[in-house]
């Protein structure tokens, strides 16, 4: 239930912030991905071969034309890949070490007179002191990775970790994402 909200939510955010709506959001192919969530933060993901935190970078892998996947691979900042031609049969498939799995198929919503495929993605890392760090993405084929948002589990009794910040959501800012299919 709470992901169908979350997803209901960030769709309308989406939609209202990236120009459907009437906004004035810029819309471009240049291959520079921009999200930005509500604390401030951005991160953009450059075709090039980079993904930008802010203010600094770090070298990235992207999936050549060849591959079977979209993907990206700033080692451990920043990963996500999705099959090219998504479909309800790819349950779960590992790129450059990290496995990802489809939590929810691709559905069509109707959001301001829209209608979007979105399906939820997800990849989990552990930490070395056993919390672990579980990364969502909302990924539409037509537009491109649309969200991603990072949820921390943490360990009963690890005194260094009780509290957490809740986890940013990222929304893209454009109307085509990483990873739109062509």
């Amino acid at each position: 239930m709470y992901l169908k909200l979350l997803l209901s939510g960030m769709v309308l955010c989406l939609l209202s912030s990236s120009g459907w709506a009437g906004s004035t959001a810029p819309t471009r192919d240049d291959g520079i991905y921009s999200y930005e969530s509500f604390a401030g933060g951005r991160i953009e993901i450059r075709n090039e071969g980079a993904v930008i935190f802010g203010d600094f970078g770090v070298k990235a892998t992207i999936c050549g034309g060849h591959s079977n996947y979209f993907c990206v691979n700033a080692s451990h900042a920043f990963y996500f890949a999705v099959p090219k031609h998504i479909s309800e049969t790819d349950r779960s498939w590992i790129v450059d070490g990290h496995k990802y799995e489809l939590i929810s198929a691709i559905r069509s919503m109707m959001v301001i007179g829209n209608v979007i495929p979105v399906a939820i993605i997800s990849t989990t890392d552990r930490a070395h002191n056993g919390d672990t760090a579980t990364r969502y993405f909302y990924y539409s084929p037509k537009i491109g990775l649309i969200a991603f948002e990072d949820r921390l589990k943490v360990l009963p009794g690890n005194p260094a970790r009780r509290s957490y910040k809740s986890p940013d959501l990222y929304i893209l800012n454009e109307n085509i994402g990483f990873g739109a299919e062509k």
